[in-house]
């Protein structure tokens, strides 16, 4: 997977915290894409434009983006 394709699915991440959509509204979460290190890429891409968005909105939030791994 290309930088450009993690960047543009972090841009959709960041885009739809910003139209209020979930944190667990990841749509990689629920996809058909086997469970390797790719698709673990591609859900962090995407939480990571959420979390990015999110930055200062949600004291609960910020906590779980401080915790390494859940």
């Amino acid at each position: 997977m290309q930088q450009s394709d993690l960047d543009g699915i972090t841009r959709s991440g960041a885009q739809a915290r910003a139209k209020g959509a979930s944190y667990f509204d990841n749509p990689h979460l629920t996809s058909d894409a086997p469970f390797d290190e790719r698709w673990m890429m591609v859900v962090d891409a995407w939480s990571t434009g959420w979390l990015k968005e999110d930055a200062g909105r949600d004291p609960q939030m910020q906590a779980l983006a401080r915790v390494r791994s859940w």
